[in-house]
């Protein structure tokens, strides 16, 4: 894993130090893990759910996105998932889909730098 590598994730507001404490300091491993975040389905699956205006669903893929972001210590995704989750956990989808228009450029942006690896 490349210093510039680190320093875009750390420009997408990605904890690399923490990341890589959860993955016992191997960069490898935590590089490997990353290129699976990019097959997850989860974000695509919050979209339809959203789009379908499927409350139930999207709660449990923000809540299941939320749980992945901090694993990977995605901190910029993490400031919209928490109050997302918490919003659709008590039935409020006022602003939901303002929330994830925000939340899909950081997550494309985290997937750019992820695919450059």
């Amino acid at each position: 894993m490349t210093d510039e590598f680190k320093e875009q994730l750390k420009a997408a507001k990605v904890d690399v130090e923490k990341a890589l404490e959860r993955f016992m300091h191997n960069e490898n491993l935590y590089g490997k893990f990353l290129k699976k975040f990019l097959r997850d389905e989860t974000f695509r699956n919050l979209e339809h759910a959203l789009n379908d205006s499927d409350r139930e669903n999207a709660f449990m893929y923000a809540h299941t996105l939320k749980g992945i972001a901090g694993n990977f210590e995605f901190i910029g995704l993490l400031e919209l998932l928490i109050p997302m989750t918490e919003q659709l956990r008590n039935g409020e989808i006022d602003n939901i889909k303002e929330m994830f228009d925000m939340l899909q450029p950081r997550y494309l942006q985290i997937c750019k730098i992820i695919e450059n690896i």
